[in-house]
């Protein structure tokens, strides 16, 4: 299933769908040249008599009411886009727990993109992550997709949040990694599917066999388990699909 979110930019793409891609840049620049055009014209004309600078008010309004249209527009643009992804996203998933997971998720991500969260927002998503982690095994293909698909469309949330590395001390990182552990982790990675970054996702694969083969865990019998429940769609021409690269690097 393909996130229905996603919007690449293609360049060989005709010229009247760049534009509309590119819709939200292009208005602001046409706005900046509106602007700009206005207060010459305001100057030229001898509407506005004194010279162009902060301490004149004409200059301020001038500058101020058009600019302050555009950011309201703007601001406007993007919080109704917001609105309609979180209302196509909870109508695609209506029933609990996806539902549930979606609020909860939607509004971690809204807190992750105003800054470094305290602890015990952390520890909340740190927890959220875990019951998904958890989860995931017993839920069918379609719930599993709409899964991956909220860590896809949640970016902020979905770079930050970690089954596991989180409220660990110094003396717990140093213990060996457990079968449980090495589950969580390759379910982790079965429901970023490969988000943001094949490669990424492929040196933490590598770094989780190593810690493994430390641990003395066989992890080809892990990966292969979780390999069922992973997308099986090639996201890049070297690496391959999230399945693929779980059977042939594990």
């Amino acid at each position: 299933m393909a996130n229905i979110f996603a919007e690449p930019f293609d360049p060989d793409a005709p010229l009247r769908e760049r534009l509309i891609a590119r819709g939200p840049a292009i208005a602001a620049l046409v706005g900046i040249v509106v602007v700009a055009a206005r207060l010459v014209w305001l100057w030229t004309s001898g509407m506005i008599t004194t010279e162009p600078f902060f301490g004149s008010i004409r200059w301020n309004l001038a500058i101020v009411l058009p600019a302050a249209g555009i950011l309201a527009a703007w601001w406007l643009h993007k919080h109704a886009g917001e609105r309609k992804r979180a209302q196509r996203l909870s109508a695609l998933m209506p029933t609990e727990p996806l539902n549930g997971w979606h609020r909860r998720i939607r509004a971690f991500d809204a807190k992750l993109e105003k800054g470094t969260p305290t602890r015990a927002v952390d520890l909340a998503i740190w927890r959220l992550t875990l019951e998904i982690v958890d989860a995931y095994p017993g839920l069918d293909a379609t719930q599993r997709e709409h899964v991956r698909l909220l860590w896809r469309t949640y970016e902020s949330f979905g770079l930050y949040a970690s089954a596991e590395d989180r409220f660990e001390d110094e003396a717990s990182r140093d213990t060996p990694l457990t079968v449980e552990e090495a589950r969580r982790e390759l379910i982790l990675h079965s429901i970023r599917d490969q988000f943001p970054d094949v490669r990424d996702a492929a040196v933490e694969l590598a770094d989780l066999r190593t810690r493994a083969g430390v641990a003395g865990i066989d992890l080809g019998a892990l990966a292969r388990e979780v390999a069922d429940l992973s997308d099986d769609t090639r996201r890049d021409g070297m690496f391959g699909s999230t399945r693929d690269t779980m059977l042939r690097h594990l």
